[in-house]
């Protein structure tokens, strides 16, 4: 079973484009385990201050696993993608390009209605 991730900005799609990460995993790779990382539940607490969308994502992410890091930000989701040996949905482009020069699997928005595969699925 794969290992997907969701970044903060995945985790907002719902609330912003009415897009359903997790129906989307499903149809790219059938069952797989889904998981936030502590770090992304931080941001979403700091950003909730500011932007409701964060505020209803944060309670979506509560649907998934936690998975533990003390590290933040991308270098947490590159990290722990390599750990889990996990794709990542992301919609950051920086943090595209990093995933996968690292040679890991990325799935992103495209046409605001549906998530595409860059990698390996």
């Amino acid at each position: 079973m794969r290992t997907v991730i969701l970044d903060t900005n995945a985790l907002m799609m719902p609330f912003q484009f009415g897009v359903d990460p997790e129906a989307e995993i499903k149809i790219i790779f059938g069952a797989a385990r889904i998981v936030v990382l502590s770090s992304i539940i931080g941001e979403l607490k700091r950003l909730a201050l500011k932007r409701p969308e964060a505020g209803a994502a944060l309670t979506y992410a509560n649907r998934f696993e936690t998975v533990e890091t003390d590290m933040g930000g991308d270098d947490s989701v590159i990290f722990m993608a390599v750990e889990l040996n996990a794709a990542v949905v992301t919609n950051d482009a920086g943090l595209r390009k990093r995933l996968r020069q690292k040679g890991i699997t990325v799935l992103y928005m495209r046409k605001k209605n549906r998530l595409a595969v860059d990698g390996v699925v």
